[in-house]
Parts: C-alpha cells; sequence; structure tokens
C-alpha cells in the first residue's frame, strides 16, 4: 500500500462508535487501488454507502461513485473488505501534494 488511513465515526449517546473505515491506497495485479475495510460496531444498519474523491495533487478518481461488494445495508457487528479502482489525472488539484493530506469520511 502506498498510504494507509483508519477513521472511527457516529458515536452514539452511550460512547458506542458506529461506522469504522480503514483504508489504502496501492497496486494491485498492476491495478490502482483503494481497499477499504468498512465495519459497523454500532446498534443500528447502515445504508447509503457511496464514494467521491475531491481534486486532488494527484488526480485520483474512482473509476465508480458505486462501491462494487458493498452490501446495499451493513448489519451491526458487521464488516465488509473492498477494492475501488482509482484513475489519475482525473480530478486534478494543480497544486502539489500537501504533507498532509485531508481526510473526509460521510
Amino acid at each position: 500500500m502506498l498510504c494507509t488511513a483508519s477513521r472511527n465515526m457516529n458515536s452514539d449517546s452511550n460512547g458506542h462508535t458506529g461506522l469504522k473505515v480503514a483504508g489504502g491506497i496501492g497496486f494491485v495485479k498492476g491495478v490502482l487501488c483503494m481497499e477499504l475495510l468498512i465495519g459497523n460496531s454500532g446498534s443500528v444498519p447502515l445504508t447509503g454507502f457511496a464514494i467521491q474523491c475531491n481534486k486532488n495533487a494527484f488526480g485520483l478518481a474512482p473509476k465508480s461513485t458505486q462501491i462494487a461488494g458493498m452490501p446495499d445495508t451493513l448489519q451491526p457487528g458487521s464488516s465488509v473488505s473492498v477494492r475501488v479502482p482509482l484513475e489519475p489525472n482525473r480530478l486534478n488539484s494543480g497544486s502539489p501534494p500537501p504533507n498532509h493530506p485531508p481526510l473526509l469520511l460521510q
């Protein structure tokens, strides 16, 4: 993997975290991909998953906004590993890579 990141989000009133995401970017069999491990440690099902990249120094963008292999509903206590193929030079920001790239998960 060229880079990795992880994030816990959506704390409920009891301090439990729902959505958990860990990911990395690298080459898989010659194809540039973002690999994601998406988990639900909350008490309710999660739905409505899609992916979007902002303009960036490498122009990386997903080949599709739909996440292949992602179930429509992620049940509490479950997780899924997905691979998102990326294309370079589609969302160029025109600026050099930052030392600490921003990450936004919604």
